[in-house]
């Protein structure tokens, strides 16, 4: 049985490490309280309240703590959402996949659905220094990340939208990718409106000096609810605004192109211009299956508003980069 008058005064700046609290406890015992080996932990769930007056409290084993002052009475549920979420809150990020060289989470831009037919999504990569992942197009090795949707539920497609890489040399082999820490937005297209959730299975390669393959599994919930941005939708807008894009928005465009045929391999020249005078500009370059292309050498203008880069390529004769075209990526810093 529970003594009603037995209460404990708490200052939340004299816990010293618990031994007031202790005192205090021994104190009620000996006057008969009954505080069951289950009462939940005082010192945590205090710890989350603003204890800056002093609070008379009568710790009951169940689920209601009494506070008496010398102005009011106030009864406060101590509910588990104090020291856990609820099942019912949403999570804007996954749990993260942690292995040795590389931790990955899925992330939402948005706490719901809302009426959109689409979500904005991302892979929250994070690598130990050295080691890296690669861009959709590599270069001279490695392997993008891919993924897979199928035990999705609600979702049409989803799609990796690629942020503008960084480019590696390394024993003359060029690659392009991501080091230390990369955000890969994903379109996540929808069946219909409303709740949904994307099951991922990704598949991706992390290298230093060596190279090892990995395979994750991350899962989402898409609540149907309001379309709000959540807490991490600024680190996504922040990648996803070096998403190289076919438009002028960012005042570079390709004036022309040519290549010639060399001794070995094929030549090819590029002609940029920008708004805004160049920094470092740069050119990744996608052609057919078998195609490689190398670092481009760079020329600027007086004004620096125009560079020509030439760069060798080779693997596929010149009438099938004619055929099946090239995707050329203009990047500046």
């Amino acid at each position: 049985m529970f003594i009603n008058d037995c209460l404990i005064k708490v200052y939340r700046d004299r816990y010293d490490n618990g031994k007031l609290m202790r005192k205090k406890l021994n104190r009620c015992f000996e006057r008969g309280c009954d505080i069951r080996p289950h009462t939940v932990c005082v010192r945590k769930v205090y710890s989350m309240w603003d204890a800056s007056q002093p609070i008379l409290m009568r710790i009951i084993a169940g689920s209601v703590v009494r506070a008496k002052s010398t102005m009011l009475l106030k009864r406060i549920a101590l509910t588990l959402f104090l020291l856990a979420p609820s099942e019912g809150v949403f999570a804007a990020a996954s749990s993260w996949a942690v292995k040795d060289e590389v931790s990955v989470r899925l992330l939402s831009a948005v706490d719901g659905v809302g009426d959109n037919q689409s979500v904005p999504m991302g892979l929250h990569f994070k690598l130990k220094p050295g080691w890296k992942i690669y861009w959709r197009s590599p270069g001279d090795a490695g392997l993008p990340p891919r993924i897979a949707w199928k035990n999705s539920k609600n979702v049409a497609s989803a799609r990796i939208e690629w942020p503008a890489p960084l480019r590696f040399s390394v024993l003359g082999l060029e690659t392009l990718g991501y080091k230390k820490e990369v955000v890969l937005p994903l379109k996540v297209v929808l069946r219909e409106k409303g709740a949904a959730a994307l099951n991922l299975k990704l598949d991706y390669l992390v290298c230093e000096e060596v190279c090892i393959p990995y395979s994750s599994k991350l899962s989402l919930a898409l609540p149907g609810g309001a379309d709000k941005p959540s807490s991490v939708a600024s680190l996504l807008a922040q990648y996803q605004a070096t998403v190289p894009m076919r438009d002028s928005r960012h005042g570079i465009s390709l004036k022309g192109a040519m290549f010639q045929k060399l001794e070995k391999g094929i030549q090819m020249m590029l002609v940029v211009d920008a708004k805004l005078p160049f920094v470092a500009p740069d050119v990744f370059m996608e052609g057919p299956d078998g195609s490689y292309f190398g670092r481009p050498e760079v020329i600027l203008s007086e004004d620096k508003k125009r560079a020509w880069l030439t760069l060798k390529a080779g693997g596929v004769k010149p009438s099938g980069f004619e055929k099946q075209g090239l995707v050329v990526t203009l990047v500046d810093e």
